[in-house]
């Protein structure tokens, strides 16, 4: 009975067990490699105006004169560190906090877009499209339902783009996603206490995504983008002390969403960006899992998410652009479901960059983000699936500092 319950607790947990930052709220990366972190993404699918529109908005590449490759990383290096204070129940008191169960991540983008006969452009965008990390103390209070965990979820997309007319643009393309997770639970703060981890839960999985560029004035682009959800089949296997192993399968949806992007120009070397998004967030909250015989469906209690982004750019001369940007995601989840293995809240970003063309093919970009996870706190919640831990606290700190660089070469 007693490794029944763990395996409950890892099953529980494994689901997603990442922290991650958000294009779409909850867990969507958007700090993908681009020059789009300068601005923190605000008006990402109208700006049109390098390659990685060719994830953004693939409608957006009708507006890019030659070929492109554009190649980016960023890192990310973060705090969240979560304080339990006395209202904490636990069978082992004190409440033990769990550390920085932040730290440093690589992010990587790759961008190209290439024009075909007849008016048709091809892109093709990989990305991680969800993805992160946490990692607590061993003995900290919530170690029997996560204790280290991370994800990769790798985007290949590739995708067409046609101008039905002069004003309107559509794009559309397969999204096809591979998925990747490791877990680790640790039962007691005993020394040599044995742990239970997911080992090598993997999947590939598809869906689509679709999308218009419309100009209705001149110096005026708007962009819309659809994605459609993914659904994912993990298989994995569960090692159990001392030596047992286990498959351990679990069903969960990527959720839908829209985007609603605004490019306008003001002037000859202003621009103002701007952006409104929703996405089913809910869609993911039920989550099926299977460990051998035993099934269960574990409920997160998510909700809807919607984003807004408002940005500028100013470019003084022809060989430099200066841009900033602010974006807020909602929270997908109420503190009084918020569980350690995806601790996600309201995201507030603020971000600044600069662009640098030293010829008329070579674009250099450099971006700065700064990521602030607001009124991130446990409120009573009860830890599947026995409840005999209950977490009352909050992170402190919860932010985390994004840089990165990009290359764009036109050909």
């Amino acid at each position: 009975m007693r490794w029944a319950t763990i395996v409950l607790m890892a099953a529980g947990a494994m689901t997603l067990a990442a922290r991650a930052h958000a294009q779409c709220g909850g867990i969507c990366l958007y700090e993908n490699g681009s020059p789009e972190l300068g601005r923190a993404a605000a008006g990402a699918g109208a700006r049109a105006q390098d390659a990685s529109t060719a994830y953004w908005n693939p409608a957006g590449m009708t507006e890019l004169d030659e070929h492109e490759i554009l190649l980016g990383v960023a890192v990310s290096f973060g705090e969240l560190n979560p304080k339990l204070d006395s209202g904490t129940v636990t069978p082992d008191p004190p409440p033990r906090g769990g550390g920085n169960a932040s730290g440093f991540a690589p992010l990587l983008g790759g961008y190209f877009s290439a024009e075909l006969p007849y008016g048709i452009r091809f892109g093709l965008a990989s990305t991680a499209l969800y993805g992160g990390a946490v990692d607590y103390d061993t003995n900290w209070t919530g170690r029997g339902y996560v204790v280290d965990a991370s994800l990769l979820s790798f985007l290949i997309q590739p995708s067409f783009a046609y101008p039905v007319t002069d004003w309107l643009s559509l794009g559309a393309g397969p999204a096809i996603l591979y998925t990747a997770f490791t877990e680790r639970v640790r039962v007691t703060a005993l020394p040599g206490e044995p742990t239970v981890k997911l080992d090598n839960a993997n999947a590939w999985s598809a869906g689509g995504v679709f999308s218009a560029l419309i100009k209705p004035t001149v110096g005026t682009r708007i962009g819309i983008t659809y994605r459609t959800e993914i659904g994912a089949d993990t298989e994995g296997s569960l090692q159990l002390p001392p030596g047992a192993e286990a498959t351990i399968d679990t069903d969960f949806t990527f959720p839908q969403g829209v985007n609603v992007s605004l490019y306008q120009q003001i002037a000859d070397s202003w621009a103002l960006l701007a952006d409104a998004g929703w996405t089913d967030w809910s869609e993911f909250s039920n989550i099926p899992i299977r460990v051998g015989p035993v099934s269960v469906t574990q409920n997160r209690g998510w909700r809807d998410t919607w984003r807004i982004g408002l940005g500028a750019q100013y470019t003084p001369t022809s060989k430099w652009t200066i841009q900033s940007g602010f974006g807020y995601d909602s929270s997908p989840v109420k503190s009084s479901r918020l569980l350690p293995d995806i601790p996600t809240s309201e995201q507030y970003r603020f971000a600044a960059g600069l662009q640098y063309r030293p010829t008329d093919y070579l674009e250099i970009s450099a971006s700065y983000q700064f990521l602030w996870f607001a009124n991130l706190e446990f409120d009573e919640v009860a830890l599947p699936p026995t409840g005999d831990v209950v977490l009352n606290g909050e992170y402190d700190p919860s932010w985390a500092n994004q840089a990165g660089v990009s290359v764009r070469v036109e050909f």
